[in-house]
């Protein structure tokens, strides 16, 4: 998974593409992200599409999108956020892309009662 600061850039050049879209200008990856977009799995594909590259997208709040579509937020969550980490892989954006380390599961989980796994 990609870092906040990365994060952070994808939203905001996907917002730029949105708003060159709401204007009727093209901005040079549109075509590209579109393309990398349609070939992620289908959930991951309708939240990218609705929250960043659809002309209404700047007034479409992430908790209507996940209520509409019916998921979690924690799903709709992990959801966007694996979209943008493939978009990050896909592309070749210009800024540097940081990857976040995911911590360790501990070797020993206590369980209600006591027990470990």
């Amino acid at each position: 998974m990609i870092d906040r600061a990365t994060e952070m850039k994808v939203v905001a050049l996907l917002e730029q593409i949105n708003f060159s879209m709401v204007i009727d200008r093209k901005h040079p990856l549109t075509e590209q992200i579109i393309e990398v977009v349609k070939k992620m799995e289908p959930v991951d594909q309708e939240i990218l599409m609705r929250k960043y590259l659809h002309i209404d997208s700047d007034s479409t709040s992430h908790t209507q999108i996940y209520n509409d579509m019916g998921l979690t937020e924690a799903v709709y969550r992990n959801s966007r956020l694996r979209g943008l980490t493939n978009l990050t892989k896909e592309m070749d954006f210009p800024f540097t892309i940081t990857m976040r380390k995911r911590k360790p599961y501990p070797k020993n989980i206590k369980i209600i009662g006591g027990e470990s796994l």
